[in-house]
């Protein structure tokens, strides 16, 4: 046993297995082109909500291709004249002509947000610019802005939904902008809902989305290997199962998959996929030391019976892929190593997912072998 642990529970081998995981499919999944379009009026808090995705408004500039802001249809006009001196009264807010509101005089887009002001309510440029927008057949969310001003918020919700109709709830979001944890969670939810496919492009151009999609990465990651260390506790005795799932092979897929979670967790946060051992350099001091930990447990367990083994090989492979990623989030995010707290963190947070993933194990294969609750501590 001690002879194979010191070969699979080395750097060499965290290096061996990661030079072995391609990262192509992952690339181009990031470089994805994408374009979206903030519309509203003008003081609806749109621009506060591109640079709050951008990740600041020195960093609005770079995202300029992929992330418009644009007015709609609403111009300030006198209403006796436009002379000097033909009215001492003050511009009010009316309806522009119908073209602004014609999708083709728009910037072309693969997802829109209507962006309305939350203290003034919807209003009938709202409900034509995002009308106009779902005929022509473009795909769009509302975010109700300013939130964190707002006294009555069920009175803001039921207002919103009944002016909009038959909009869909889902698309429909409440928040600020100048909140970062609003625009991380909320309006995030909204582009990755509205573009399913391109959530490595959008965090990549976008550092608002990083934290939520590293974070779907991570639990995604850590219930596939969950699973799949479930699987590998099958008897070998099992015709192709158990000698497919026996031998190491545990090991190979589930540092694989751990290696294509550091690959997308590097690719949002901007790194160049082109070099794998540039990145495998990188980030092997940050996480070797997590894969010699989950060798070594791996090991142990293995000595037990395997019926007896299925609830810690499957929390190992969970807690082990989830604190591994979270390691790595960390180091891409912030440039160093995570603290020893940060690191009980992690491992809090992994117990805590890997338990609730027990609680709700119908979104796992029902066999026999998963652990029931009575199989783990609370």
């Amino acid at each position: 046993m001690w002879q194979r642990l010191g070969r699979m529970g080395t750097i060499s081998e965290f290096w061996r297995i990661f030079g072995e995981v391609n990262p192509e499919h992952i690339r181009e999944e990031a470089e994805r082109p994408f374009r979206l379009l903030l519309l509203g009026a003008p003081g609806s808090g749109k621009t506060t909500l591109a640079e709050a995705l951008a990740g600041g408004r020195d960093e609005r500039a770079r995202a300029a291709d992929v992330l418009l802001d644009v007015d709609h249809g609403e111009v300030a006009i006198r209403p006796n004249g436009d002379g000097d001196g033909a009215t001492s009264m003050p511009a009010v807010a009316l309806p522009a002509p119908i073209a602004p509101f014609e999708v083709a005089t728009l910037p072309r887009a693969d997802f829109s947000v209507c962006v309305i002001d939350g203290t003034r309510r919807v209003n009938g440029a709202d409900r034509r610019a995002i009308e106009a927008l779902r005929r022509a057949g473009r795909r769009c969310a509302v975010f109700l802005n300013k939130c964190d001003v707002i006294e009555n918020m069920p009175k803001l919700r039921y207002d919103t939904y009944a002016a909009l109709g038959d909009m869909p709830p889902d698309r429909i979001a409440f928040g600020a902008a100048n909140r970062a944890e609003d625009v991380e969670t909320v309006v995030a939810q909204l582009l990755l809902e509205g573009l399913p496919g391109s959530r490595l492009a959008l965090a990549r151009r976008l550092p608002a989305l990083r934290r939520a999609v590293g974070d779907e990465i991570i639990v995604e990651t850590a219930r596939v290997n969950a699973e799949f260390a479930l699987l590998s506790n099958l008897p070998a005795n099992i015709p192709i199962v158990g000698g497919l799932l026996g031998g190491g092979a545990d090991f190979l897929v589930l540092t694989k998959n751990q290696g294509m979670m550091i690959f997308k967790l590097a690719a949002i946060h901007g790194r160049d996929l082109r070099s794998k051992p540039t990145l495998a350099a990188e980030v092997a001091p940050v996480v070797g030391a997590a894969f010699l930990w989950r060798t070594i447990a791996r090991e142990l367990i293995g000595m037990l019976p395997s019926f007896v083994a299925a609830v810690p090989k499957t929390a190992i492979g969970y807690v082990g892929t989830y604190v591994v990623g979270k390691m790595a989030q960390y180091y891409y995010a912030k440039g160093s190593r995570p603290t020893r707290e940060m690191m009980r963190r992690f491992s809090g947070e992994a117990a805590h997912g890997w338990r609730r993933l027990v609680e709700a194990r119908a979104q796992l294969p029902q066999l026999a072998l998963w652990p029931t609750k009575r199989g783990i501590k609370a």
